[in-house]
């Protein structure tokens, strides 16, 4: 009798793994319909005068919008195919989760900030320098 319960049990419980697993499957993993936050890249230089602005920084949500603060005031929708560009390109770079670690510059600081995969990760420059000129070249093709 014992052995039929377990049979029984361990059927139901390998039957909804199954379902889950399946069910989960082909689906992107960004939500397009929520705004969330996927990239973010603050940069600033000097030295400024007073009445210059000598920062900038780049937002890119899951939903198509793009957002420039600082220097230039942006904001606008890039489209869907343009996301799955950005986060192909991010991914292709091998920097999600890479520690990119190392000297800053004097003059010139950037910090990016990924969230993508269930993981934040944080990068200054000039680190992953050539891992992410990909990502910076799609980033200067929104501004335009």
């Amino acid at each position: 009798m014992n052995y039929v319960v377990i049979v029984f049990t361990l059927t139901i419980v390998g039957g909804g793994a199954y379902w889950l697993i399946s069910k989960n499957m082909g689906k992107p993993s960004i939500n397009y319909s929520k705004s969330t936050l996927i990239f973010e890249k603050s940069e600033s230089w000097g030295p400024c005068s007073d009445n210059e602005k000598c920062f900038k920084k780049t937002l890119v949500y899951s939903n198509g919008r793009f957002v420039l603060e600082g220097e230039k005031d942006l904001e606008r929708n890039i489209g869907i195919k343009n996301i799955d560009r950005f986060i192909k390109a991010i991914k292709d770079s091998g920097v999600i989760g890479k520690k990119c670690e190392g000297p800053t510059a004097l003059d010139y600081e950037a910090t990016y900030k990924i969230y993508l995969d269930n993981t934040i990760t944080t990068i200054t420059f000039p680190n992953c320098r050539e891992e992410l000129k990909e990502v910076d070249n799609l980033l200067q093709s929104f501004r335009e």
